[in-house]
């Protein structure tokens, strides 16, 4: 009985651990397009086309329509 808890705690736990990850991907890829916005208003050019290459690496490859939105934003 004790064994089944166990296994059940982690294998919960290591689920829980690899949905964070992706979590974290996709806030990043959200964060440097944001970065990118900024700086395109701001007319720097280089350093936003930068921060949207980084986004469209983070994004890629994407499996989640909210995602795929924010990549076909950053190539553009």
């Amino acid at each position: 009985m004790i064994k089944r808890i166990f296994l059940s705690f982690a294998t919960s736990l290591v689920f829980t651990f690899m949905f964070a990850q992706e979590t974290t991907v996709y806030t990043e890829a959200a964060r440097a397009y944001k970065s990118g916005e900024e700086l395109l208003a701001k007319g720097l050019f280089a350093k936003a086309q930068s921060e949207f290459e980084t986004a469209i690496n983070l994004l890629l490859p994407v499996n989640e329509t909210a995602n795929r939105k924010l990549l076909a934003k950053a190539e553009f």
